[in-house]
Formats: structure tokens, C-alpha cells, sequence
């Protein structure tokens, strides 16, 4: 049946379609149409002169039994469907043999990496990921670490990196907490004289104070209480605030969501977060996420704050310019299909999903699957032990 709709396809298109177009996009046979993994289903539309389509028109999905006519390029052509990415028709690849893992490799020069639920689970190392890293790294690909963890600084990452034996430099890893300082201090200019009020720990002060820029509140021991009733009373706009930075407190409490929201009922205050992950996995369990503090600000202030964190374009951009590497060279690899997933795709990178966090296969492969990876595996010590 859907051979029989191709050819009828390809019949009308050469007898009604072809005459309208003009060169170099004058011919449309089948010769031209490479076939890909499901050649029953899909084809990448090829023009006469055999060079690829995008530099024409753009690459095309092709299913035949969705055909319509978009009118396109000053001529008639065809078009489909759109899908966005072909593991949506043929499903991800699970890396599962030797093979597998070196053609994976040879995809990609830079891997960055989630680090909760990739590389550990709380403060336990998953098997073979020291192994995995350093096997990477012998092969001359470029390790990034990108995490949406906003508690710890780059330089207490590298601590934590250090303490389960691996070798990193603060210059390889990108957080969250690191990500707000540079948006702040090289996007919007954040004036000298101004002060963030940050709802947050100690990495995100660390960061803050290395590219210069003043907080209040924080790991401050006088906000760890309860509130007061003559607090009512003294809880107004600070003129010295100029941002609300917003990221996993873990001793938040009613005095600093009551000190924020008065601030962000300034129209000029910024509000910001390092991230808005609904929750946090550590231990091999889940836990409220940074974005569970910054929600009650949200329904209270009726703002949106500007995340800083995966999936954010923001954040992309940031990476990006910092390191400069190929997106289509470049592999994201997470447990995580909202944040770390979506966050290499939204990035134009490859993507590797593991099964040592957040997300399940079973989430992966259903047929109402939101984001779907280009690779999966089961852990990614399995690099290391597909390839020994």
C-alpha cells in the first residue's frame, strides 16, 4: 500500500508538478529521492542537479500519505507533513553493542553532559563514568559539564568532581548559578551600584561575586527564621534592588518569598532564575525543584521570570559563545527529556538520553512522546563497557 502511494505520488508529480518549477529544481524523479532507515515512509526530497534541497528550499520530511501543495521558492512544490525530527517516525537508537557506540562516537567532537543522574546520583558515582570521561578524552573530544544545579559554583563542582576521583577544570563546567551572573553582567549591563536579592545557597553567591555584582540574602543566617509581626510593617520595596534571582533555596521560608514579592512589585526590578526544574533528583529519588521557588512569586506577581537554566535559549546562547563548538557536532547528553533533552534540540545538538535519572524508557517510547533523543542508552558507563 505505501509503495503503491509513492509511485502514485511520483507519477503526479513528474506529469503536473515538475513543468512548474524552475531550475535547479526542474526535476523531480525518484533517482532523486534518498531513501533513509524507513524507506516505506520517509525520503529526503533531492532537486535535478542531485544537491541537496536545503540550499533551496530546505530539507523535507516526506510521507506520502500526508501529501499537500505549498506554494514555496516562486513555484509549486511539494511539501509534507512537518516532523521534526525523524526519530519521531523511526524512534531513537539504543546504543546497545560495540558498533553502536563507535558510530555514535564518530558523530560528535563535543559532548556536554548533565552532571545529577548522568555522572552520580547524589554522592555516588555510576558505574564506569570515570572510565567513560577519560575514554573520551583519549579520543580528543571536548568535555563540557552543564549542570541547572544552581547550589554549588563552579569551583565547589570541581571539588565534587575531585572527591570521586575525576579531573576537571572550573573552565569545563557551565551551572546555572554561573549562567545568571554572566546574563547579568555581560547581557543587561546590571548597574555597579545596584544589588541582587538572591533566594538561593552559596553557589549562587560564589558566581555572583565573581563577575563583581552585589547580593543580599542568600546564606544570610538572619532570613533563616520565621517571620515577625512587626516584619509586616518593615517589608517594603528596597530602591537598592535591582534584580530578584531566584533559584533552589534550601531553607526557604515566608520572610524571603514576602521580601521578594515586594521587590518585584517594582516594575523595573528584574526577575530571574537559574532554573525552573519542577524537581530535583539526588539520591536516586526526587526532590522540589528550584523551580518550586519560584512559583509562589510567580502566582503572587503575576511575572515570568527569565530562566537561566536548561532548556532556556538563554542559557544555549551563553554555552555556546563561550565554547564555540559545532552544534551538529556537538552531543547533549542528560536523564532529563523537559531540561537536558530538549535543551540540545532547541540547540540544534545531538542528544543522548540515559536511564539513570529522571526520565524512563517507557517515557521515551510511548506514542504521545513530547521529545523524543536521537540516542538513548541504559547508563553511560555502557560507552566504556560496550567498547571492553
Amino acid at each position: 500500500m505505501r509503495f503503491c502511494a509513492l509511485a502514485t505520488f511520483w507519477r503526479f508529480a513528474t506529469l503536473h508538478v515538475a513543468p512548474l518549477i524552475k531550475p535547479p529544481l526542474a526535476v523531480l524523479l525518484p533517482q532523486y529521492c534518498k531513501v533513509l532507515d524507513r524507506s516505506d515512509l520517509v525520503g529526503v526530497l533531492r532537486c535535478g542537479d542531485s544537491s541537496d534541497c536545503r540550499e533551496h528550499i530546505g530539507c523535507l520530511s516526506l510521507i506520502p500519505t500526508k501529501l499537500r501543495i505549498a506554494n514555496n521558492y516562486s513555484s509549486v512544490l511539494f511539501s509534507f507533513e512537518n516532523i521534526r525530527d525523524r526519530e519521531t517516525m523511526t524512534g531513537p537508537a539504543k546504543i546497545t553493542s560495540k558498533t553502536g557506540v563507535e558510530e555514535f562516537l564518530s558523530k560528535y567532537d563535543d559532548f556536554l553532559f548533565d552532571c545529577d543522574g548522568v555522572l552520580w546520583q547524589g554522592d555516588v558515582l555510576l558505574p564506569h563514568v570515570k572510565e567513560t570521561l577519560n575514554l573520551l578524552r583519549e579520543r580528543g573530544k571536548r568535555l563540557i559539564f552543564v549542570t541547572n544545579n544552581s547550589t554549588k559554583s563552579r569551583k565547589a563542582y570541581t571539588k565534587k568532581f575531585a572527591k570521586l576521583g575525576i579531573e576537571v577544570t572550573p573552565e569545563e563546567i557551565f551551572g546555572s548559578a554561573y549562567s545568571a551572573a554572566v546574563y547579568l553582567k555581560k547581557v543587561v549591563k546590571f548597574p555597579a551600584d545596584k544589588k541582587v536579592l538572591v533566594l538561593g545557597e552559596s553557589g549562587i553567591e560564589e558566581e555572583l561575586a565573581s563577575e563583581g555584582i552585589q547580593f543580599v540574602g542568600g546564606t544570610d543566617p538572619a532570613l533563616r527564621r520565621d517571620i515577625k509581626p512587626e516584619d509586616y510593617d518593615e517589608i517594603v520595596p528596597d530602591p537598592s534592588i535591582g534584580c530578584v534571582l531566584s533559584g533552589l533555596d534550601l531553607h526557604i521560608n515566608y520572610l524571603k518569598l514576602s521580601m521578594a514579592l515586594a521587590n518585584l512589585q517594582v516594575p523595573e526590578t528584574l526577575f530571574l532564575a537559574t532554573n525552573i526544574d519542577s524537581t530535583y533528583p539526588t539520591h536516586g529519588k526526587l526532590f522540589p525543584g528550584a523551580g518550586t521557588i519560584c512559583a509562589p512569586l510567580v502566582l503572587a506577581s503575576k511575572r515570568q521570570p527569565i530562566s537561566l537554566g536548561k532548556p532556556s535559549k538563554a542559557m544555549m546562547d551563553c554555552v555556546k559563545a563561550k565554547f564555540e563548538f559545532v552544534p551538529a557536532r556537538t552531543c547533549m547528553v542528560g536523564d532529563r527529556l523537559d531540561t537536558d533533552i530538549r535543551f540540545g534540540q532547541d540547540g540544534g545538538l545531538g542528544t543522548l538520553f540515559v536511564l539513570t535519572g529522571v526520565n524512563t524508557e517507557s517515557d521515551i517510547l510511548a506514542e504521545n512522546a513530547e521529545t523524543v533523543p536521537k540516542h538513548y542508552m541504559t547508563k553511560l558507563g555502557d560507552i566504556f563497557e560496550l567498547l571492553n
